[in-house]
């Protein structure tokens, strides 16, 4: 905003001088050829992708990082109230299928006593080690609609490479002016193999990602308000070096 011309400081180019600033009101129907329109863009919370390349993670291994975000509240305290992630597996067949579980007949569904590969997944503040989402289980995921594609909530006839939602509701805070780094972690199983690809997003659209003010206001301006996705994530035997 100008509101005169002590608004605007102006040094030319040639010698470094200032030079002075001569305003006037604005004429739309003559000025409008010498105007350029200049769109910023900014958010009350802001995202950042800060999820590591892709990488190898040990079996037999606890709270592995799927994902890692930043997310900054830049006007007013926030409290986030719902975040949404997915996780897409690919498996690996060594005589059976394994990926978030090992399907022993290969009939494509979770039987009872078939193991669970993927386990205690769950949300954590990546500075102070806190955990900011409750652990789920696999069997916990929901039905949800991420980047115009519906995903199922969990059912036993889910394959080992199904792709799972999950909603996590426990509410933390961001404070005015600071970046809450947040990993989405889960254990690896003792007997999960070689070569199965895990691959982490979280939703930050409106229809997944819920967060408030200090005013208990929905906060809609968030950037970008859209899916942050990290790298492959691929386990390898704890044999390997």
């Amino acid at each position: 905003f100008m509101y005169d011309s002590n608004d605007m400081k102006a040094v030319g180019l040639s010698y470094g001088y200032g030079t002075s600033v001569s305003n006037g009101n604005y004429d739309a129907a003559n000025d409008n050829s010498l105007t350029t329109t200049l769109t910023l863009q900014g958010g009350n919370v802001t995202i950042s992708n800060k999820s590591e390349p892709a990488h190898d993670v040990k079996v037999d291994t606890t709270e592995n990082v799927l994902a890692k975000v930043g997310i900054t509240a830049s006007a007013d305290t926030v409290e986030i109230q719902k975040v949404t992630v997915k996780i897409e597996t690919t498996k690996a067949t060594v005589t059976d299928d394994y990926g978030t579980y090992v399907d022993t007949d290969d009939d494509g569904v979770y039987d009872s006593g078939e193991v669970i590969m993927l386990r205690n997944i769950k949300l954590k503040d990546a500075d102070t080690g806190r955990t900011i989402g409750s652990a789920k289980a696999i069997t916990d995921a929901v039905a949800a609609t991420i980047s115009g594609s519906s995903i199922a909530a969990w059912a036993a006839t889910n394959d080992v490479d199904a792709t799972l939602a999950f909603s996590f509701i426990d509410y933390f805070t961001v404070p005015k002016g600071t970046t809450r780094n947040v990993v989405l972690v889960a254990d690896v199983f003792s007997s999960q193999v070689t070569g199965v690809v895990y691959k982490a997003t979280f939703d930050f659209s409106s229809a997944n990602f819920t967060v408030k003010d200090s005013k208990d206001v929905a906060v809609t301006n968030v950037v970008p308000a859209t899916t942050v996705a990290s790298n492959n994530i691929t386990t390898r035997s704890s044999s390997l070096t």
